[in-house]
């Protein structure tokens, strides 16, 4: 199993599947709309106020003539009929102080509105098996302290220690309003209500395991177990997880993504003989998440490495490679969700005086890709909708710190957790300008994991 130690090579990866929010008059933050679940309602008591929406389909066009409900559970008007406009809009005014609820189809939101407050919110309809991200709360692993720490992503403060985990935690992700922590050296999945910090149950997924990363798709969770070269799939549906299938996949599984409905599993082809390492061919197997079976292998080189990998424009998947940390560097490959094959030539990343040995990327509503490279103190930047690099070598961006992970918010913020001073730091994800930091957070801070509120429904991120 792989320990952590502030001078440990460790692989992770940081995974954020983000949406988009705006909110507009009065100063408000993201805390001012409120997509329910266990979340305690929230009221105003000023006089009245404005509610705009925009409501959109997958492929982000404009869902027009959709019928919403608007019912206001603490308000004098009960409920009012409105369709969206050619450009997917609502817009009501004159609304009471209270608590209302946004129903679309089966789709319910809940919306708080004070005096002179308009909020724009994007919905999506058509990928109702996605979740929503919560723009204001992100869970930071701290993975020598065994613990999360809660960040405001809107004000920039932290709680610290909030959820203690179990024995090397290697990350955090939600699903339907539950969080779920990735226990390596317990071998387990950790189920723990974001609110009050609570575990709420522990699966034990065996001896041997080294469960490594998690991703969700349709009520099912996909877990990378990486000493035992298996996908273990988790009925979500009951009360409880329940074990499923066990899928073969390559060598030492590491970061997972799921897109088009299916599960791409980045192995990193590592093998140990002692205390010496080496990297034969690196694969992505592309599993088909609702038979649960291997469609593809690609096969990306020996010493590839690849760790981690986000979902970019057009949905295709970029893979993080991070090279064999001697005489091969790292590069991100594109590959077509469609297809499954690689598209494009491989971006390499470079830096003065030695190899590239990123560890993890992330991507931000704008469509830019950011790689944290620990070995140079940088981060890189790719955009995925043009599939070239924008900031290496030289031009990488200087944020601070070890850059050890990083993850993206949808207010347009990248967070860089620095595992070696506990400490994170947030830019803006357009002009690179420093925005928040450093924070304190716990010890050792290497994964970041943004809270869902509301899980029937999905804000558009291809």
């Amino acid at each position: 199993m792989i320990s952590r130690t502030r001078s440990a090579v460790v692989m992770t990866m940081a995974a954020a599947l983000v949406a988009m929010l705006a909110l507009a008059g009065c100063g408000s933050s993201s805390k001012g709309l409120d997509l329910g679940g266990s979340s305690k309602d929230l009221t105003t008591t000023r006089a009245l106020g404005a509610l705009e929406a925009r409501i959109v389909n997958a492929d982000r066009t404009p869902a027009a003539g959709q019928a919403v409900l608007v019912s206001g559970t603490r308000a004098a008007t009960t409920s009012i009929s409105v369709t969206t406009d050619a450009r997917g809009i609502i817009r009501l005014g004159s609304l009471a102080p209270g608590n209302y609820q946004l129903l679309i189809g089966a789709v319910a939101f809940r919306a708080p509105i004070e005096a002179g407050q308009v909020t724009t919110r994007l919905y999506n309809l058509g990928q109702p098996n996605v979740t929503r991200t919560d723009l204001g709360e992100m869970f930071i692993l701290n993975g020598l302290g065994q613990t999360l720490s809660r960040l405001d992503t809107e004000t920039g403060t932290i709680a610290n220690n909030v959820v203690k985990t179990g024995k090397w935690p290697n990350a955090v992700a939600f699903y339907k309003g539950i969080g779920y922590i990735v226990n390596s050296g317990d071998n387990s999945i950790q189920r723990f209500n974001p609110v009050d910090g609570k575990t709420i149950d522990t699966t034990d997924l065996g001896a041997g395991r080294n469960p490594y990363y998690i991703a969700f798709w349709q009520d099912k969770a996909f877990v990378t177990n990486l000493l035992a070269n298996q996908v273990q799939v988790l009925n979500l549906a009951e009360d409880k997880p329940v074990l499923g299938k066990t899928i073969d996949v390559g060598t030492q599984p590491s970061g997972l993504v799921v897109t088009n409905d299916k599960v791409y599993v980045f192995c990193t082809g590592a093998s140990w003989v002692g205390s010496d390492v080496t990297y034969a061919q690196g694969t992505v197997h592309v599993l088909n998440a609702g038979t649960e079976t291997v469609e593809a292998v690609l096969e990306l080189g020996e010493k590839s490495n690849p760790q981690a990998g986000v979902v970019g424009a057009e949905g295709h998947v970029y893979v993080l490679c991070t090279g064999d940390y001697q005489t091969v560097g790292s590069s991100v490959l594109r590959v077509n969700a469609r297809s499954n094959t690689l598209d494009g030539a491989p971006l390499p990343l470079t830096r003065e005086g030695g190899l590239v040995s990123a560890r993890a990327i992330t991507i931000a509503p704008n469509g830019r890709a950011f790689i944290a490279d620990q070995s140079g103190a940088r981060i890189h930047v790719v955009d995925t909708k043009e599939h070239k690099v924008l900031r290496t070598g030289r031009n990488a961006l200087d944020q601070g710190g070890n850059p050890l992970d990083l993850a993206a918010s949808a207010n347009g913020l990248v967070w860089v957790f620095n595992f070696s001073d506990d400490q994170v730091r947030a830019f803006d994800a357009g002009s690179y300008a420093r925005r928040y930091g450093p924070l304190g957070a716990g010890d050792g801070p290497m994964y970041g994991g943004t809270r869902e509120r509301q899980p029937a429904a999905a804000v558009a991120v291809r």
